[in-house]
């Protein structure tokens, strides 16, 4: 007997592989939302592109780069510190330009939207 808030899966060569039946809700009604939100909202991507370029610069970029000048003590101001420090900042400019980019998509979307219709062009 498995536990009530297991399931028993029968998967090839996993003998005691067990399914959390609330998890598994849980994830398919927020896969199931968002995917409602995604078609209503014709701006979405825009949105989800600006929350992305908004994690883009410090997670991939800036973080790293500090931690490796920390790591390998390289000294301020030295070629290697300023070419970091350049690509850094590089990497932070075009992450502001993208989220422009985003910002600007999503406002041009929002001046034709129109809730719960629909507009097909003819091609």
């Amino acid at each position: 007997m498995c536990s009530t808030s297991h399931a028993p899966s029968f998967i090839t060569n996993l003998t005691n592989y067990k399914i959390n039946l609330f998890k598994l809700t849980l994830r398919s009604v927020f896969v199931v939302t968002s995917t409602v939100v995604s078609m209503v909202l014709p701006f979405f991507g825009g949105a989800v592109g600006f929350l992305g370029e908004l994690g883009f610069w410090p997670l991939t970029v800036f973080f790293p780069v500090e931690m490796y000048i920390s790591s390998h003590k390289i000294p301020k101001w030295s070629s290697r510190w300023t070419s970091l420090q350049i690509m850094s900042g590089a990497c932070l400019v075009i992450s502001i330009a993208a989220a422009a980019g985003s910002v600007a998509g999503v406002v041009s979307d929002l001046k034709v939207y129109k809730p719960f219709k629909t507009s097909y062009e003819e091609l």
